[in-house]
């Protein structure tokens, strides 16, 4: 781990990273917010917040995007530090967990409405036209992939969380991402839209 300035102790590797270094240099950290003390905290704290992020998020690997997001916004809207409401940890391992709700709330809203829209039965359309519409959908999806095909279906038809998806297909998370993107992309210049 690496040393920063004087104040870590010899012992230092054997504890948190935030122990690492005193609790009045984090507050001056936290309470100045300069680009070299974003890039401080960043070091000390990051590592502690992924693993908390990665107990909350469902999509575990999400999780050091979420804490890069949180840094990169801390000179913006995000509520400033305050020494008598908590410690520097708290603070931070707060707002990276609203982060992570946030993030799991907007990943089930949007696949609870691909589901809905991607689970329109034949029986439930009135009107040739929405029959006809259909029928160039089912026409452009047998077109994909099959590797495409089954990552749409079991994304949004079955809600399942991408990270799952990468875990059975035996992928990287990216590859199921590049799956679903150029599928829907293919599904798009299909139908013209």
């Amino acid at each position: 781990m690496p040393r920063i300035g004087k104040h870590v102790s010899p012992r230092a590797h054997h504890r948190h990273p935030c122990r690492s270094v005193r609790t009045e240099v984090q507050t001056l950290w936290a309470t100045r917010l300069g680009a070299a003390d974003l890039a401080r905290l960043y070091a000390v704290f990051s590592p502690g917040l992924r693993k908390a992020a990665e107990g909350v998020l469902e999509e575990r690997d999400q999780a050091p995007d979420i804490v890069h997001d949180v840094f990169a916004k801390l000179s913006g809207p995000i509520p400033r530090y305050d020494p008598e409401r908590g410690s520097v940890w708290r603070w931070l391992s707060t707002i990276v967990h609203n982060a992570c709700v946030d993030r799991n709330r907007s990943a089930e809203r949007s696949a609870r409405r691909h589901r809905k829209v991607l689970a329109a039965e034949p029986s439930s359309i009135s009107m040739e036209a929405d029959v006809f519409e259909l029928e160039r959908v089912r026409t452009a999806l047998a077109r994909l992939p099959e590797a495409q095909r089954a990552t749409l279906r079991r994304a949004f038809w079955q809600g399942e969380p991408y990270a799952r998806i990468a875990a059975r297909d035996g992928v990287a998370i990216g590859t199921v991402k590049v799956r679903v993107f150029r599928g829907l992309q293919a599904l798009r210049d299909a139908l013209g839209e």
